[in-house]
Protein backbone atom coordinates (compact mmCIF):
# COMPACT_ATOMS: atom_id res chain seq x y z
CA UNK A 1 0.00 0.00 0.00
CA UNK A 2 1.41 3.69 -0.20
CA UNK A 3 0.36 5.69 2.74
CA UNK A 4 1.78 9.39 1.93
CA UNK A 5 5.23 8.72 -0.20
CA UNK A 6 6.29 6.05 2.29
CA UNK A 7 5.47 2.48 0.99
CA UNK A 8 3.92 0.10 4.03
CA UNK A 9 3.71 -3.57 4.13
CA UNK A 10 0.26 -3.88 5.75
CA UNK A 11 -0.24 -7.96 4.82
CA UNK A 12 0.37 -10.99 6.01
CA UNK A 13 -0.97 -13.93 4.60
CA UNK A 14 -0.42 -18.05 6.27
CA UNK A 15 -1.47 -21.08 5.58
CA UNK A 16 -2.09 -23.64 8.43
CA UNK A 17 -4.66 -26.06 9.53
CA UNK A 18 -3.64 -24.89 13.25
CA UNK A 19 -5.43 -22.21 15.11
CA UNK A 20 -3.86 -18.48 14.29
CA UNK A 21 -4.78 -17.16 17.62
CA UNK A 22 -4.73 -20.29 19.95
CA UNK A 23 -4.21 -17.70 23.29
CA UNK A 24 -6.41 -14.56 24.43
CA UNK A 25 -4.94 -11.85 22.61
CA UNK A 26 -6.35 -8.49 24.49
CA UNK A 27 -5.94 -4.97 23.86
CA UNK A 28 -5.54 -2.64 26.95
CA UNK A 29 -5.75 0.98 27.39
CA UNK A 30 -3.19 3.40 26.31
CA UNK A 31 -2.91 4.98 30.20
CA UNK A 32 -1.53 2.32 31.90
CA UNK A 33 0.98 4.12 34.40
CA UNK A 34 3.68 1.13 34.48
CA UNK A 35 3.99 1.01 30.97
CA UNK A 36 4.24 4.86 30.67
CA UNK A 37 7.08 4.59 33.20
CA UNK A 38 8.54 1.69 31.91
CA UNK A 39 8.45 3.55 28.38
CA UNK A 40 10.48 6.38 29.72
CA UNK A 41 13.07 4.47 31.30
CA UNK A 42 13.45 2.65 28.30
CA UNK A 43 13.89 5.63 26.13
CA UNK A 44 15.47 7.57 28.76
CA UNK A 45 18.54 5.46 28.04
CA UNK A 46 18.62 5.70 24.08
CA UNK A 47 18.70 9.66 24.73
CA UNK A 48 18.40 11.66 28.08
CA UNK A 49 15.28 13.91 27.96
CA UNK A 50 12.85 12.38 26.49
CA UNK A 51 9.72 14.48 26.89
CA UNK A 52 6.46 12.86 26.51
CA UNK A 53 5.34 8.77 26.25
CA UNK A 54 2.77 8.53 23.14
CA UNK A 55 1.90 4.87 23.84
CA UNK A 56 0.29 3.40 20.61
CA UNK A 57 -0.14 0.04 21.22
CA UNK A 58 -0.36 -2.08 24.82
CA UNK A 59 -1.34 -5.54 24.04
CA UNK A 60 -1.59 -8.50 26.55
CA UNK A 61 -1.35 -12.19 25.62
CA UNK A 62 0.12 -15.88 26.62
CA UNK A 63 2.43 -15.85 23.40
CA UNK A 64 3.39 -19.75 24.33
CA UNK A 65 0.47 -20.70 25.78
CA UNK A 66 2.78 -21.30 29.27
CA UNK A 67 0.15 -19.36 32.02
CA UNK A 68 2.12 -16.38 32.45
CA UNK A 69 0.65 -13.30 29.90
CA UNK A 70 3.56 -10.99 28.24
CA UNK A 71 2.52 -7.67 27.31
CA UNK A 72 4.17 -6.20 23.84
CA UNK A 73 4.17 -2.20 24.12
CA UNK A 74 4.53 0.18 21.11
CA UNK A 75 5.11 4.37 21.75
CA UNK A 76 5.99 6.23 19.14
CA UNK A 77 6.32 10.32 18.45
CA UNK A 78 7.69 9.93 15.19
CA UNK A 79 5.11 11.43 12.99
CA UNK A 80 3.57 9.47 9.50
CA UNK A 81 5.76 11.43 6.95
CA UNK A 82 9.39 11.04 9.16
CA UNK A 83 10.37 14.60 7.17
CA UNK A 84 8.77 16.59 10.28
CA UNK A 85 10.25 14.62 13.27
CA UNK A 86 12.34 16.37 15.45
CA UNK A 87 14.93 16.06 17.92
CA UNK A 88 14.05 13.07 20.87
CA UNK A 89 10.86 11.83 18.46
CA UNK A 90 11.07 7.98 18.79
CA UNK A 91 9.48 4.68 18.12
CA UNK A 92 9.73 1.94 20.10
CA UNK A 93 8.09 -1.90 20.31
CA UNK A 94 9.38 -4.29 23.41
CA UNK A 95 8.03 -7.18 25.51
CA UNK A 96 7.32 -7.30 29.36
CA UNK A 97 7.21 -10.83 30.80
CA UNK A 98 7.14 -11.65 34.80
CA UNK A 99 10.00 -14.78 34.82
CA UNK A 100 10.47 -15.70 38.71
CA UNK A 101 8.80 -12.32 39.87
CA UNK A 102 11.03 -9.84 37.97
CA UNK A 103 9.95 -8.08 35.19
CA UNK A 104 12.09 -8.93 32.20
CA UNK A 105 11.80 -6.37 28.94
CA UNK A 106 13.42 -7.18 25.43
CA UNK A 107 13.12 -4.45 22.74
CA UNK A 108 12.02 -5.67 19.94
CA UNK A 109 12.80 -2.19 17.57
CA UNK A 110 13.43 1.46 18.78
CA UNK A 111 14.46 4.38 16.66
CA UNK A 112 15.25 7.87 17.96
CA UNK A 113 16.29 10.92 16.18
CA UNK A 114 19.45 12.37 17.59
CA UNK A 115 20.56 14.41 14.61
CA UNK A 116 18.63 16.20 11.91
CA UNK A 117 21.48 16.10 9.77
CA UNK A 118 21.48 12.81 9.81
CA UNK A 119 17.57 12.33 10.10
CA UNK A 120 17.24 9.15 7.46
CA UNK A 121 20.13 6.82 7.90
CA UNK A 122 19.00 4.86 10.79
CA UNK A 123 14.65 6.25 11.98
CA UNK A 124 12.04 3.78 11.61
CA UNK A 125 8.81 3.70 12.84
CA UNK A 126 7.70 0.22 14.32
CA UNK A 127 4.13 -1.29 15.17
CA UNK A 128 3.03 -4.72 16.16
CA UNK A 129 0.97 -5.66 12.92
CA UNK A 130 -0.30 -8.95 14.40
CA UNK A 131 0.30 -11.36 16.91
CA UNK A 132 -0.24 -15.10 15.92
CA UNK A 133 0.79 -18.67 15.74
CA UNK A 134 2.37 -18.49 12.28
CA UNK A 135 4.19 -21.57 12.08
CA UNK A 136 1.78 -23.97 13.66
CA UNK A 137 3.57 -24.93 16.98
CA UNK A 138 1.07 -23.44 19.39
CA UNK A 139 2.81 -20.83 19.85
CA UNK A 140 2.36 -17.04 18.61
CA UNK A 141 4.91 -14.97 17.34
CA UNK A 142 4.97 -11.21 17.30
CA UNK A 143 4.90 -9.15 13.80
CA UNK A 144 6.50 -6.09 13.53
CA UNK A 145 5.37 -4.04 11.21
CA UNK A 146 8.33 -1.02 10.22
CA UNK A 147 8.25 2.38 8.28
CA UNK A 148 11.95 3.59 7.39
CA UNK A 149 12.44 6.31 4.79
CA UNK A 150 11.55 4.93 1.43
CA UNK A 151 10.82 1.33 2.48
CA UNK A 152 9.03 -0.43 5.03
CA UNK A 153 9.71 -3.88 6.37
CA UNK A 154 7.95 -6.92 8.29
CA UNK A 155 9.86 -8.99 11.61
CA UNK A 156 8.50 -11.79 12.71
CA UNK A 157 9.40 -12.50 16.99
CA UNK A 158 8.59 -15.93 18.28
CA UNK A 159 9.26 -16.26 22.35
CA UNK A 160 12.01 -19.15 22.52
CA UNK A 161 12.10 -19.88 26.51
CA UNK A 162 12.67 -17.81 29.57
CA UNK A 163 16.38 -17.50 28.88
CA UNK A 164 17.01 -17.22 25.33
CA UNK A 165 13.58 -14.41 25.39
CA UNK A 166 12.36 -13.65 22.01
CA UNK A 167 14.36 -14.31 18.67
CA UNK A 168 13.58 -13.09 15.27
CA UNK A 169 12.50 -15.72 13.18
CA UNK A 170 12.04 -14.14 9.50
CA UNK A 171 12.28 -10.66 8.22
CA UNK A 172 11.16 -9.18 4.92
CA UNK A 173 11.47 -5.69 3.31
CA UNK A 174 11.53 -3.50 0.76
CA UNK A 175 13.27 0.15 -0.42
CA UNK A 176 16.24 1.76 -1.39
Amino acid sequence: ALAGDFFEIDALAIQTGAAVRPHKVELLGLAIPAYIEATSSLLTAQVPGIPVVNLTQVIRTDLEGDGTDEVIVAASTIPDDLISSQVGDYSIVYLRKVIEGDVQTAILGVSVVEDLDNLFQDLAVFEVAAVADLNGDGKMEIVINGTVWEGAFLQAWEYINNDLGPVEVLSCGCGS
